[in-house]
């Protein structure tokens, strides 16, 4: 979530100041999904510099510092669209037949998981579903599956971020425990166009 929609929605910023970029300063990248994203929004590896020190220092004729103006997890509108945008509407995104119903699984988390996971899979495959583990796939496999979903049912999670990605008019079903409320998801559903419940 906070990679895709608090951090990377600030390149769009930079783009709309016209202020050419020399080099952009990022944190430490540790997964793949950070180099395959700025890959699909164009930013060449070689205009990286990494920061993986807490007194790292930088000589600059010129500092731009991008900010978005809410709060941190709480993805306004153009953020959200312009990930879609980026990473989906400006490419040939391949729709893949048989995953118009899934279901992503934790199985591979440390947290949240489904307390009777098999149960609610057996059911959810009477009904059509596919179960997707999302850690092995790359971010363009994860944006055609996606893209392809009609009917998303996942416990809450980071893969859930995934739905920018679906078109508009598809569902989300979000599992979540009674004492836990967080409006991540259905927020990204409303800018996405998408039913939430």
């Amino acid at each position: 979530w906070h990679w895709f929609f608090d951090i990377l929605p600030r390149i769009h910023l930079l783009e709309k100041s016209g202020i050419p970029i020399d080099k952009y300063v990022l944190p430490k990248l540790n997964f793949p999904f950070q180099y395959e994203s700025l890959k699909l929004l164009g930013i060449p590896f070689s205009k990286i510099i990494q920061v993986d020190k807490t007194d790292f220092h930088l000589k600059a004729r010129t500092l731009v510092v991008p900010a978005v103006p809410l709060m941190i997890g709480k993805c306004p509108p153009w953020a959200s669209h312009y990930i879609a945008d980026q990473m989906k509407n400006k490419r040939k995104i391949r729709k893949r037949k048989g995953y118009e119903r899934i279901y992503i699984t934790r199985e591979d988390a440390q947290a949240r998981h489904v307390v009777n996971e098999d149960e609610v899979l057996r059911y959810l495959q009477t009904k059509g579903f596919r179960k997707i583990v999302l850690t092995p796939m790359t971010t363009e496999e994860k944006i055609e599956v996606f893209a392809s979903a009609r009917v998303i049912v996942a416990p809450f999670g980071s893969g859930s971020i995934n739905v920018a990605f679906c078109d508009p008019g598809a569902s989300l079903i979000e599992l979540a425990p009674k004492s836990f409320v967080d409006n991540y998801f259905w927020r990204l559903c409303c800018h996405a166009g998408l039913d939430y419940y």
